[in-house]
């Protein structure tokens, strides 16, 4: 696998127009993508192939690390546990091919990637992350790069939900506590230091630690999700009028929000991109 072509990495564009493009029916997905992506750009990460799409969803976040030139060719491998999402990749074409599989046993032998990308996928891991960063270590050629972000629980006291359940009885306080919590599908959500243990405890030397997501920004995510804003998914049925209207009603407000959110520091970030090595 290690004997692709040296990178050839695409310009980088703006990463609103990217998450925007990806995501014009969704504004809180559309945001939380610009900002992470923004990330990316500001930590200077560039990932040669071969890579691994670990938790690689319906290969939408693939197709934007490329597009955003996060990536310098479409993953050689995109591996998630989820059945419709391996068969909705597969109709995206975003990966050289994709496999249903888990990320506590790659099937992968030992040195077969020279990067492993993990978006938000640790955070939902049902048990402990340690053997699925021990794997991913496993699978890296020497010297090669294990890129992934994940939430902090800044993210969840930030989030319209949190702010609210305080004013609400104990019962319909849990009721849309639990429903929040459901929706973001984040089982583990630790400090980055806890990750960064479990990073080196892996073998894994640190490159860089990026905080990103904001307060600002968790709470326009959680409030972009309401109900209402929904409407917005009957764009898909045009997605060239969908992404021209997306981009009218939303690339200024979500320029502002990550322009702003580059000052986000470790104390406030409700999200955390870590790059490590494998020495």
């Amino acid at each position: 696998m290690l004997s692709e072509a040296p990178a050839l990495f695409a310009p980088a564009p703006d990463p609103v127009a990217v998450a925007l493009d990806a995501f014009y029916a969704k504004p809180a997905k559309a945001l939380y993508h610009a900002v992470e992506l923004a990330a990316y750009a500001r930590a200077g990460v560039r990932l040669a192939g071969p890579v691994l799409d670990l938790g690689c969803g319906d290969g939408t976040m693939a197709a934007m690390l490329l597009r955003a030139g996060i990536i310098d060719r479409p993953p050689t491998c995109g591996l998630d546990i989820d059945e419709p999402s391996v068969r909705r990749a597969l109709r995206r074409h975003a990966h050289g091919t994709v496999l249903r599989g888990d990320a506590y046993l790659l099937p992968f032998a030992d040195g077969s990637f020279r990067a492993v990308t993990a978006n938000t996928l640790l955070s939902a891991l049902p048990d402990s992350p340690e053997p699925a960063v021990a794997e991913a270590c496993r699978v890296l050629a020497r010297g090669g790069r294990f890129a992934v972000t994940l939430p902090t629980p800044r993210q969840r006291a930030a989030a319209w939900p949190s702010s609210l359940a305080a004013l609400l009885p104990r019962q319909a306080r849990e009721q849309l506590v639990a429903r929040f919590e459901a929706r973001s599908q984040d089982h583990l959500v630790l400090e980055p230091s806890a990750w960064l243990r479990a990073f080196r405890g892996a073998g894994l030397e640190i490159v860089t630690v990026e905080p990103f997501m904001g307060p600002d920004v968790a709470r326009a995510c959680s409030l972009l999700a309401l109900q209402p804003l929904r409407v917005l998914s009957t764009l898909r049925a045009t997605p060239a009028l969908g992404r021209r209207l997306a981009g009218r009603l939303l690339e200024t407000p979500t320029h502002r929000l990550v322009e702003a959110d580059a000052a986000t520091d470790a104390a406030t970030a409700g999200s955390v991109l870590i790059v490590a090595e494998r020495p």
